[in-house]
């Protein structure tokens, strides 16, 4: 049974709180003061008091860094994206990306930047790394022969 990859993000939260158990234990049995535990944390020593108050009053879910669970004003919405793949599919497929980023911010007032456009239409499929769709990579020109060329 596989596993969902879990996000770097969510390692560090459970990276942080295992590490927190442990030296906490440790202090509170005073094998180790505040200075070693800090250390041990990479933290100052205030810093780690501050984690005890909220431990003690919140448990584990107080030493969770509540910025990592926020979901950025700037992300794109589903429809957004949505509509620039359906847009690249219905009229634009054979463009490379830099050419229908042209026309998408022109005729359509996007504020949207190539890299993200770029990405976008990664994600779904429709082109490849090198900004091409995967049609116009498959077909390819005719061999020309240079020596049949030179003779006429």
């Amino acid at each position: 049974m596989q596993h969902a990859p879990i996000s770097w993000a969510r390692y560090v939260q459970e990276n942080r709180k295992m590490r927190f158990l442990e030296v906490y234990e440790g202090w509170n049995e005073g094998r180790l003061t505040q200075a070693e535990v800090a250390q041990i944390l990479g933290q100052c020593e205030r810093s780690f008091r501050r984690h005890i108050e909220r431990f003690e009053s919140d448990g584990l879910q107080g030493l969770l860094d509540k910025r990592l669970s926020q979901v950025s004003k700037r992300r794109a919405g589903v429809a957004e994206v949505d509509q620039a793949v359906q847009l690249y599919k219905s009229g634009f497929g054979g463009w490379n990306v830099a050419h229908f980023h042209s026309k998408y911010k022109a005729q359509f007032a996007s504020a949207r930047s190539y890299s993200w456009l770029k990405s976008v239409l990664q994600g779904a499929g429709v082109t490849n790394a090198s900004g091409m769709t995967p049609l116009a990579l498959t077909c390819k020109q005719a061999p020309q022969d240079t020596a049949a060329n030179a003779k006429s």
